[in-house]
């Protein structure tokens, strides 16, 4: 499967980077995520002036990897449109650092990033940690994003279905 992972905590963010160790296991796995921490980013794009996009090297990550000086909705669209060639079959967002729960879920980039994604009628999942101020494991949620696609991935991901996934700072 050929997953596009993004966020709006930035590209550097320890929960995108822990996702894609366990994503590019069994999938071609493509990251372009904002440069920078972009949270609370709602559903923006840039429109007045240029994005840059850069092409990154990871520690511990073998996938491709794109900074972009946009939003996290931008990061969907230009990858879509100009940096994957051929058909994305996934878009996931995350891990996010805090719930995106109620009322948040207008502000979170890591949902509208999932969001444009269906726009682009590609399925897609955001997923987020419940972490406020305490130690984290990352590897939490990305075991469960992980089994939750293999769950829906034939049967219930089509290209208008957006899932969000929140997943509580519990060993």
């Amino acid at each position: 499967m050929r997953i596009l992972l993004t966020n709006d905590d930035g590209i550097n963010a320890e929960g995108i980077q822990v996702l894609a160790r366990h994503l590019e296991k069994d999938n071609e796995v493509i990251i372009a995520a904002p440069s920078e921490q972009r949270s609370a980013s709602s559903h923006s794009i840039t429109v007045r002036t240029g994005i840059f996009v850069k092409e990154e090297k990871i520690d511990g990550i073998k996938s491709r990897a794109y900074s972009i000086g946009g939003t996290p909705a931008d990061c969907v669209r230009l990858a879509v449109d100009r940096l994957v060639d051929g058909k994305v079959d996934l878009v996931m967002s995350g891990i996010n650092q805090g719930y995106n729960v109620g009322i948040d879920v207008v502000y979170s980039g890591t949902v509208s990033a999932a969001i444009e994604a269906a726009i682009c009628k590609i399925p897609s999942i955001a997923v987020s940690l419940g972490v406020v101020d305490e130690e984290c494991d990352y590897n939490i949620p990305a075991d469960f994003a992980e089994k939750v696609l293999n769950t829906a991935r034939d049967k219930y991901l089509k290209d208008d279905v957006v899932l969000n996934l929140n997943v509580p700072n519990l060993k």
